[in-house]
């Protein structure tokens, strides 16, 4: 499977010139929402409201960034000014190691961003166009990840890492707390 090349359609319309697929913004807030399953996927401690309101796009707009699930993270907060949302703008450094900004020319598909995930824990993932993720582990002093092919995973085209592997953050995988690949479904 090749991967999906966004172009702004319209507006509100983005849409992949391999597949002819099309998202519109409001399916990629409802995607984005429903990987996060309502819930901030940032939680930084101190700041975070738990219940995601917005959208943050990693890439904004004004610098190239669409309105696609891998651009978008569901965050708490009201505008640019408090929740994980104002913590996100008011640390652009922070935010741009953990992967929630992104410079621009990058493809937010290839840059992990470090999220609370619905097992509880935080670790650093892709975040794909439909709606799930995949665990990305590698350096985190010089944030040199890759992603390796799962044997298991039911997904031919999943890049999860393997289960004899530690995630990004040390999450031991052998424990059983992810067992495949890890997918939404938009309600």
């Amino acid at each position: 499977m090749k991967p999906h090349a966004w172009r702004q359609k319209s507006k509100t319309v983005v849409e992949c010139t391999v597949c002819g697929r099309t998202i519109a913004k409001k399916d990629c807030r409802d995607t984005t929402f429903a990987r996060a399953n309502g819930a901030c996927e940032i939680r930084v401690e101190g700041w975070c409201q738990g219940r995601a309101r917005e959208f943050q796009h990693r890439l904004p707009t004004g610098r190239g960034g669409l309105w696609v699930p891998s651009n978008g993270l569901a965050v708490c907060g009201h505008g640019n000014t408090d929740g994980c949302h104002g913590f996100i703008h008011q640390n652009p450094n922070v935010a741009v190691k953990n992967g929630w900004t992104i410079p621009t020319g990058i493809d937010p598909a290839l840059k992990p961003a470090l999220v609370w995930m619905w097992v509880h824990f935080q670790a650093r993932a892709l975040l794909d166009d439909d709606g799930g993720f995949h665990l990305a582990r590698g350096c985190q002093s010089c944030a040199n990840y890759r992603v390796e092919p799962r044997g298991n995973c039911e997904d031919s085209d999943c890049n999860c890492p393997t289960d004899t592997e530690s995630c990004a953050v040390g999450i031991d995988l052998r424990a059983g707390l992810i067992d495949h690949c890890l997918k939404w479904e938009a309600a």
